[in-house]
């Protein structure tokens, strides 16, 4: 077996929130988060015996631009608001209502799938990251500044909670 020397790039992703479409284009980071291998003891009556326990999987975060009209903020802020009952039930109804994409509404929840796309030197995909029933537990602030001395575009950075995720090679030809 002959060695691999080509290095990924950090340059070359696509990243594909299911139920926010329009937001595809605006993003600026993303990462692939890290997983962590709990133990388990196992007492003897001589030491102890450390086993495999349960795997807890770091946050999803990604960062992106924001439009002139809010909409790729507006689409986070309000999924996430719905998701905590700010006012009153009727947003997280309409919510659901009106996003067929969600997943399994009848039984209550409101999750997105998420697919990070890795793609190679030619910008076609390598392998995937399917996130599974992903929801947004934090939206950073939108800082403004009339003290810069030159314009900067607002980015807004997201984190994701989700049930787990899976890594493949991609199964298809380009995007």
């Amino acid at each position: 077996m002959s060695a691999n020397y080509n290095f990924l790039s950090q340059l070359g992703f696509k990243l594909v929130i299911h139920r926010l479409q329009d937001i595809e284009y605006l993003i600026q980071k993303a990462n692939v988060p890290g997983l962590n291998l709990g133990v388990a003891t196992r007492f003897t009556p001589f030491a102890q015996d450390p086993r495999p326990g349960d795997i807890t999987f770091n946050d999803f975060a990604i960062s992106f631009k924001v439009d002139k009209e809010l909409k790729s903020y507006l689409s986070i802020w309000n999924w996430q608001t719905a998701l905590g009952f700010p006012q009153n039930f009727g947003q997280y109804k309409a919510l659901a209502e009106t996003n067929p994409l969600l997943s399994n509404f009848e039984e209550g929840e409101l999750t997105s799938d998420i697919t990070l796309m890795v793609l190679d030197n030619k910008m076609n995909p390598i392998f995937q990251c399917v996130f599974i029933s992903c929801f947004p537990i934090s939206l950073s602030d939108l800082q403004f500044d009339s003290t810069a001395s030159d314009v900067s575009y607002l980015n807004a950075d997201v984190t994701f909670r989700y049930s787990y995720y899976t890594i493949s090679p991609f199964p298809g030809p380009a995007c």
